[in-house]
């Protein structure tokens, strides 16, 4: 993942109107983890959207050494005055609805399929929330979107148990090393979409504004605040679109116009997926997402430190300090130096790597197991990456490959190339048992372009077969349905139905070897004759004979053919 989004994000997510009602009374997506109960905990909080929950738009310059900011302001523009002096930018936004002053970075449209197929009603609804201290005018020419409010939707075809509002999410944030004066872009470090069912209710909102003192940032990546309240898919002061449980049998789509390319790997919550990319001839890009949601549980809790496991506190020791999460030690190099018993910090998983598959199977042991909650989802992430010792790209603005589950937790990037194997090897990670006590069974589909799966095992353009297998945390195949299929230039693989906690998914592409080449039957060619010219006969002349005659002292030659003497002479 980009080095934005691998950022840790230093978060205060407590004090919600929301907590003032009775937990059994919420819907799971509206879940929210205790607070802090004290000093000396540790705490774990895992929930799969947990990076969309930062949809507070912000534009900050920082004055920077190329690590540490000195100055960090909130700026409502890149010509802003006060951030003149800025080497350094980052932002993050929600892109809202295309307008005829507003063409690019924005949403061109919303749609919503029923069970039987149909298509449904969908309504633009109000302009939510309202106007935040940190909202900021975009810059095209620099791929900077507006920074502002969106627009909800409304499908009467869709009810859910709050209404049906629902608040389409695009997040896009990304960063800006150079001086003002510069021309060049901005980098985009993550483009994440989902699909929220709300209901908007009126209180009083923390709305968690970044912070501007640069004395807190570890360095320039690190974040501090910005978070939307748990339960709360986007707020302001006053208002707030709380969240609802979403119909797992509607297909929900989005549709957007980007200034930049979007990367071609795609990862996340969600079932049934339709993706299309394409470019236009100003090199803008279209991105067409269309799927259903899942359910996928989740779990939260604070521990004593003295309590926990050893090997998850060693897992933590190893790790550079200070570190990152929420809670009254996060981030702060001084606590956490010293005694631990006087400070507490709860981690919230910012990505889907090895590292945070790794601190949720350390976490799964003291959770036993077994969700607090299984909220639904529609989420995704966009990713750009390869295979490690295959130098097959993942290519923006193409497809390469889209993964969906409903896994708590799962490795984000394309499936690892196991060599002893021969396996794309994928892993995901849940609790055994869902909060109502019910086996949670997993899903898990690929699609991965044929080519680029080619450029994988170096086949040729044979057809490719594929076998899939689950295998438990225990070494046992793990029972499950699975299909596969090659069509339209994709290799499609699903597994469903299997079992938690940490399966391995490994994905088996063979082809058979092509038929050695039969010699074709050659009739021999003969070479054409030319007939010879006729040649006239050489006849042989008959040769005279020369013979010697005498009479007396006289001699005489005859030559004849036949010759004889003549009278009176004889032959010598």
């Amino acid at each position: 993942m980009k080095k934005l989004l691998a950022s840790i994000l230093i978060v205060v997510m407590s004090g919600s109107a929301l907590a003032s009602t009775h937990a059994e009374t919420l819907p799971a997506e509206q879940f929210q983890a205790p607070a802090e109960p004290g000093l000396g905990y540790y705490g774990y909080r895992s929930i799969p959207d947990f990076l969309l929950h930062f949809t507070n738009p912000y534009l900050l310059g920082m004055e920077t050494d190329g690590r540490k900011p000195s100055v960090v302001n909130r700026c409502s523009g890149l010509d802003d005055p006060k951030c003149a002096k800025s080497d350094y930018w980052k932002f993050s936004t929600l892109l809202d609805f295309c307008t005829d002053a507003v063409t690019n970075n924005c949403i061109e449209g919303v749609s919503a399929v029923g069970a039987n197929g149909a298509p449904l009603e969908v309504k633009p609804a109000q302009i939510f929330p309202g106007i935040r201290v940190e909202d900021y005018k975009g810059n095209i020419a620099s791929d900077l979107p507006n920074g502002g409010q969106i627009h909800l939707v409304s499908i009467p075809g869709a009810p859910h148990v709050g209404g049906d509002l629902y608040a389409p999410v695009v997040l896009i944030n990304g960063f800006k090393d150079s001086v003002l004066a510069s021309p060049k872009p901005f980098t985009i470090g993550q483009i994440g979409l989902a699909f929220y069912a709300v209901t908007i209710k009126n209180g009083s909102y923390n709305t968690y504004l970044n912070s501007t003192n640069a004395s807190v940032y570890v360095d320039r990546t690190w974040g501090f605040g910005g978070g939307a309240i748990e339960g709360c898919v986007i707020s302001d002061a006053n208002t707030c679109a709380a969240k609802q449980t979403l119909p797992l049998d509607v297909k929900f789509g989005i549709k957007i116009k980007t200034s930049f390319a979007i990367p071609g790997w795609f990862h996340g919550l969600f079932a049934d997926p339709n993706i299309k990319i394409t470019s236009d001839a100003d090199q803008n890009t279209n991105l067409e997402i269309s799927a259903n949601a899942v359910q996928s549980p989740i779990f939260a809790l604070w521990k004593k430190k003295t309590e926990l496991p050893k090997s998850l506190l060693d897992f933590y020791s190893v790790r550079p300090q200070p570190l990152g999460g929420s809670g009254s030690g996060a981030g702060n190099m001084a606590l956490q130096s010293g005694d631990p018993a006087n400070w507490s910090l709860m981690f919230d998983p910012t990505g889907f790597g090895q590292f945070e598959m790794d601190q949720f199977l350390q976490w799964l042991p003291v959770f036993g197991d077994k969700a607090t909650a299984d909220p639904t989802y529609w989420n995704l992430f966009a990713e750009s990456g390869s295979i490690y010792g295959r130098s097959c790209p993942v290519d923006a603005n193409t497809i390469t490959g889209v993964v969906s589950t409903n896994a708590s937790q799962y490795i984000a990037g394309p499936p690892q190339w196991d060599p002893a194997s021969e396996t794309l090897d994928y892993r995901v990670a849940a609790a055994h048992y869902m909060a109502s006590g019910e086996v949670f069974k997993g899903t898990y589909d690929l699609a991965i372009n044929a080519d680029y799966a080619r450029c994988l095992y170096g086949f040729t353009k044979a057809p490719i077969k594929a076998t899939v297998s689950i295998v438990s945390n225990s070494g046992e195949n793990n029972l499950a349905t699975t299909t596969i299929r090659e069509a339209d230039g994709f290799l499609y693989l699903a597994a469903k139905g299997f079992t938690f906690s940490n399966p391995t998914i490994k994905v088996k592409l063979s082809q058979e070897a092509p038929p050695a080449p039969v010699a074709p039957v050659v009739t021999p060619t003969v070479a054409p004759v030319t007939p010879l010219q006729p040649v006239a006969p050489v006849i042989s002349q008959p040769k005279k004979i020369t013979i010697t005659c005498i009479k007396g002292k006289t001699t005489k030659k005859v030559s004849a053919l036949k010759p004889i003497c003549p009278a009176g002479y004889k032959r010598k």
